[in-house]
């Protein structure tokens, strides 16, 4: 935990860590972490058991229904009673939760409350930086050529401006 971690001037935030960041790139979880507690939010992590994006693309919706239901479980009250944000690393299972988890499930109003909530990383860093949750200064300066491969489901889906806004934003 970061030195600020007590310290939760922003207030709390849900991080979905899906399978595959838990599994193959828990670092990425664990920066994201850090850089969150650094910068004033406690977080309140949900380890996800199953990939709803895995096993719509395979087709095992009754599966992908509970796995969905799980999350509904987990995190509606927590963003419906205190409008807490949901972060999500993985582009592909964040984007369920907007694009096919409300047709899903039965409790679609709960799902669409929680759609609406959902956040890529960087559409987050980008909304809070505009609001001056987060401080640009902090980062430092070093020229260097960036090349960005974002993932295809976030193409599709919502386009790669979040991900330029938010680098742009670096000084």
């Amino acid at each position: 935990r970061h030195k600020n971690a007590q310290k939760s001037p922003n207030g709390q935030v849900i991080l979905l860590c899906d399978i595959f960041t838990q599994y193959h790139d828990p670092q990425i979880a664990q920066a994201a972490i850090q850089f969150l507690e650094f910068n004033g939010y406690s977080i309140i992590p949900i380890f996800l058991t199953d990939s709803p994006r895995l096993l719509i693309s395979q087709g095992l919706l009754k599966q992908a229904k509970k796995a969905l239901g799980e999350i509904i479980e987990h995190c509606y009250d927590l963003v419906n009673k205190s409008g807490m944000k949901m972060i999500g690393l993985e582009p592909s299972e964040l984007l369920t939760l907007r694009d096919e988890a409300i047709d899903l499930v039965e409790a679609r109003d709960k799902m669409r409350t929680l759609s609406k909530s959902a956040k890529l990383f960087e559409e987050f860093i980008l909304q809070e930086l505009s609001v001056g949750n987060i401080d640009r200064r902090q980062f430092t300066y070093k020229k260097q050529e960036l090349i960005v491969h974002v993932h295809c489901h976030q193409k599709s889906l919502v386009g790669i401006d979040s991900t330029i806004q938010a680098l742009k934003q670096l000084p």
